[in-house]
């Protein structure tokens, strides 16, 4: 506004000296007029947005008071990508710098730097406004993540003593404003609160490079978990993400833990099949508990080797198109293992969720452990030629049975609750306990 009234009076000298006695207000008006008329010709009908976006480009560059330098380029296609993309309302849906979108490259091949975690925005309905909290949906196994204690679930509230932005502070204070009960008091009180914690706040996408970059020195960090607030010291690094593990549980019956779903999975799961299949087991259970999802096609090869030729789902596409997924083997091998049960928790996510569910629609296994994440959405990276990028939501999973697990999480057969010193595999691991149980039953 400010600025507009310097402009407004310049313009009214200007009008002044060059049209002596006339009214500045009405030469303002119509040359004003006569401009904006001969720049946006053509820019009032029904355009598509690709060539509306391109002629507005263009009227800024051929009329911007300065020139625009390459710099100035990259940045007004990446403001506009931003906000194409924010404009659908969707978290999962979002910009991605250079150095955002080289970490989610990173990510997808199971490397990760920084805390060492697989981290979502998450939208949680307030009744005045939508926070988009910046959530934890599970540490990397030997990741600073995992050793500093961050669980599923946990709410990223502060970083370095800066808040993390998940909604717009001036929000509360309109709302006070707008009380007619409130004193004036009062609501300089909100404004002036709302100031000073704008000031020390930091952004969602400020607060994800931090955690996924490394630093020198170790981050101080407040996580929300259950309604408390907890202070973590943590430090950050380099980690390549563990894709599979196995081991012999008992005579005949072996235990397989998936990670992480990366391009390299499968190939990593059919070498543990082909181990535990020579060293006797014929009875399998599946851990799918802390996988934060990955690659789709990954859970499909992944699939293949544990129930070949079964269902793994429904991808639900735009423009009323859908994918049936096929469980198919990546080398056409089968290993015929009996897949007794799955584990699961909170922060199995995305597509580990299908292939927990699947394995129990197609495959008869049972599934232990608590409800999973609840993200049934398929989210695809999209690069842009200078290195940035963005994802888009481009399907939701439908498992065999048709249950929709969106939000909701897959809900397991037997809930089994795990002692809060205990890690997956660990001697006092409970789900593992009942899991065993259930594989030790003759097959129905």
């Amino acid at each position: 506004l400010g600025a507009g009234l310097v402009a407004d009076a310049s313009l009214r000298r200007a009008c002044e000296r060059t049209h002596p006695g006339a009214d500045p207000s009405a030469l303002m008006a119509v040359e004003g007029t006569t401009a904006s008329a001969d720049v946006n010709a053509g820019l009032d009908a029904d355009l598509s947005p690709v060539v509306l976006v391109g002629k507005v480009l263009k009227v800024v560059k051929d009329y911007y008071v300065e020139d625009i330098n390459p710099f100035e380029n990259s940045r007004m296609a990446h403001e506009a990508v931003r906000y194409m993309v924010s404009s659908l309302g969707d978290p999962g849906s979002r910009f991605l710098d250079e150095k955002q979108a080289q970490v989610y490259r990173e990510m997808a091949l199971g490397r990760f730097t920084g805390i060492g975690a697989v981290l979502m925005i998450r939208d949680q309905k307030k009744p005045d406004w939508t926070e988009q909290e910046l959530t934890v949906v599970a540490p990397i196994e030997g990741s600073p993540a995992a050793k500093a204690g961050l669980q599923p679930g946990d709410v990223i509230v502060e970083v370095d003593g800066k808040w993390v932005m998940s909604h717009d502070p001036y929000s509360e204070a309109m709302k006070v404003t707008r009380d007619h009960a409130a004193s004036p008091g009062d609501k300089r009180k909100a404004v002036k609160d709302a100031e000073e914690l704008r000031k020390r706040a930091i952004s969602l996408d400020e607060a994800f490079t931090k955690l996924t970059t490394p630093q020198q020195e170790p981050l101080g960090l407040k996580v929300r978990r259950d309604g408390r607030e907890l202070a973590i010291t943590i430090s950050t690094a380099e980690v390549e993400a563990k894709t599979v593990e196995s081991r012999v549980l008992e005579d005949g019956i072996g235990y397989v833990r998936i990670h992480l779903l990366t391009p390299q999975t499968g190939q990593a799961l059919e070498g543990e099949l082909k181990g535990l299949r020579s060293r006797g087991v014929r009875t399998l259970v599946v851990d799918l508990r802390n996988c934060p999802g990955g690659s789709l096609a990954a859970a499909q090869s992944v699939a293949g080797l544990l129930m070949p030729g079964k269902k793994l789902g429904t991808v639900l596409r735009s423009r009323d198109r859908k994918d049936t997924l096929t469980a198919k083997a990546p080398s056409g091998e089968a290993f015929g293992f009996r897949i007794a049960a799955t584990l699961v928790n909170k922060g199995t996510e995305g597509a580990a969720e299908l292939l927990a569910a699947a394995l129990r629609d197609s495959a008869g296994a049972r599934l232990i452990g608590e409800r999973t994440w609840g993200n049934a959405f398929e989210r695809t990276a999209f690069q842009l030629a200078d290195g940035a990028g963005y994802t888009l939501t481009t399907g939701k999973f439908v498992p065999p049975g048709g249950t929709d697990f969106h939000r909701t999480g897959v809900r397991p057969d037997a809930v089994v609750a795990m002692p809060p010193s205990a890690a997956p595999g660990s001697p006092d691991d409970r789900q593992l306990e009942r899991a065993l149980a259930v594989a030790k039953r003759p097959a129905a």
